[in-house]
């Protein structure tokens, strides 16, 4: 229950951020200058102070202005999605957090980063989980996942010992709007300790994505 408000609490936030107008400010002077920024405020017939990208502020007296023009922003559309995710399964380290990078249209292409901690009972003590793995996006938002890290905590005679694989999974990222998104996936992973090729586990991914937007005129 917690989980789906949490998801519902970001899902409405992302939303009131997307519904914001973002504005570009152009300055255009009577001696030729050109600034650019965000229009902080401005005062009929006396001047108007602008942010401009250091996030130093500047003051224009109306005297010295030729135009003034606002652009509104739109979400760039470019071939790069960069994305950071929380959730439990094989990408996230069980559970944890992912860096992600996604390229290419349609059809692209991308790699992932995952550390987490597994383990939260004072007996076999908590353990740093990772995993980095590269996907191909073969149509839109849905991926073949090819994965190695860590796949499990097992216990032997001699104590806990942690297990090293690849994994391969089917999966999808399917963004609920510009910003917001679920991750889903689920496939097979083989120990590399194993003697000849088996799969050994079956493998998942669950979580929330958080995606990185930009904006251009």
């Amino acid at each position: 229950m917690r989980i789906l408000l949490s998801f519902v609490f970001l899902l409405a936030l992302s939303t009131i951020v997307l519904a914001q107008d973002r504005l570009h400010d152009h300055i255009y002077l009577k001696n030729g200058d050109h600034i650019q920024g965000k229009i902080i405020s401005q005062k009929a017939l006396d001047y108007t102070i602008i942010e401009i990208e250091n996030g130093s502020r500047v003051k224009i007296l109306s005297t010295e202005i030729e135009l003034i023009i606002s652009k509104k922003l739109r979400i760039s559309d470019n071939d790069k999605i960069t994305s950071f995710a929380f959730g439990i399964g094989n990408s996230y380290g069980y559970p944890g957090f992912r860096f992600q990078q996604r390229f290419g249209g349609a059809i692209g292409y991308g790699y992932h980063a995952g550390i987490g901690i597994f383990g939260m009972s004072s007996e076999e003590g908590m353990t740093l989980w990772f995993n980095g793995g590269v996907k191909f996006y073969w149509y839109k938002a849905f991926y073949l996942d090819a994965t190695f890290g860590t796949i499990e905590k097992n216990y032997y005679s001699t104590g806990y010992k942690v297990e090293y694989g690849t994994s391969i999974l089917l999966g999808c990222d399917y963004f609920v709007n510009p910003i917001l998104g679920v991750n889903a996936a689920f496939g097979l992973t083989s120990n590399v300790n194993s003697a000849a090729f088996k799969i050994d586990y079956l493998a998942f991914d669950l979580g929330v994505v958080i995606r990185i937007i930009r904006y251009k005129e």
